[in-house]
């Protein structure tokens, strides 16, 4: 991993420092433009939050870090293109495993006075956002959503927590299980949806390991994506089939079968299998 000689010997605190910079700076920037906006502007803002908030902080620390900074970022091709059908075949068997998740997640307590009430006040809050954006009258709308809401969160969030974050939890812990999993931890609570919080650590786990053993965020864009744009094309079709507005968050399959997500978890795992089979990097 070349790195560019003003920070070839600093150390991982140093490291951990810069993201940190970056990531607030990314933020400021984001709030402002965000508040200069229409209240109204919903796809703009939700780009914004992807592009601007997670992509660019882990884009800068690339071209401060590297010699190469998209490549050494992750932005190169695979060793093996199977990984990119792989991609594909994981993240679809992957939905009933989550949905199960999201059930189950839903029906969870807390115990701490308060904490029911604050979370799911915050998740109607994202709620009512989300219930804006995914109002897709037209094909038009759908369209637009699948670039907005399904590619543009997979790259800015692939970029920022596989690309940047796991590289530097693997780096600190010396351990590619432990950063897989410390950077699904991560991905999952900073996305503040609680009720949310297990399936998204699922999902994370597999984009994690489709990164960790590809050695490129291509396949875990694909594979995000994949599964956004279900979300998307779920939310358009039961529009346009029922008349109504389903609610945008997991809650959406939750009478999905225990059946069907074992089953789901074990076809996971086989792909899992399959990744090491034909990965390109050298981690056990």
């Amino acid at each position: 991993m070349p790195m560019r000689p003003i920070f070839g010997d600093k150390p991982l605190w140093f490291h951990c420092l810069l993201l940190a910079f970056l990531l607030v700076f990314a933020m400021a920037l984001t709030s402002v433009l965000i508040l200069n906006m229409p209240s109204n502007a919903y796809h703009a803002q939700a780009l914004v939050n992807s592009l601007i908030f997670l992509l660019l902080p882990a884009l800068f620390y690339g071209q401060l870090v590297y010699q190469a900074p998209l490549q050494e970022s992750g932005f190169r091709s695979p060793g093996n293109k199977n990984f990119f059908v792989l991609a594909v075949v994981v993240m679809l068997v992957s939905i009933p495993m989550v949905q199960v998740l999201a059930g189950w997640n839903e029906g969870l307590h807390f115990p701490v006075a308060g904490a029911d009430k604050w979370i799911h006040d915050t998740e109607k809050s994202q709620d009512a956002f989300q219930e804006q954006i995914l109002n897709m009258p037209t094909p038009g709308y759908l369209g637009l959503n699948l670039l907005v809401m399904a590619f543009c969160p997979a790259l800015g969030e692939e970029a920022f927590f596989r690309g940047v974050i796991q590289k530097i939890l693997v780096r600190a812990t010396r351990n590619v299980h432990v950063g897989v999993w410390l950077g699904a931890i991560l991905f999952s609570a900073m996305h503040f949806q609680f009720l949310g919080f297990f399936p998204r650590l699922a999902l994370g786990l597999v984009l994690g390991y489709l990164y960790a053993y590809s050695g490129s965020l291509w396949p875990s864009i694909v594979a995000h994506s994949v599964y956004n744009a279900s979300q998307v094309i779920f939310f358009y079709a039961q529009q346009h089939q029922s008349g109504t507005h389903p609610n945008p968050v997991f809650d959406t399959n939750a009478t999905m079968p225990l059946s069907y997500g074992l089953i789901s978890t074990v076809l996971v795992l086989a792909c899992f299998v399959w990744m090491k089979r034909i990965k390109t990097t050298t981690w056990p």
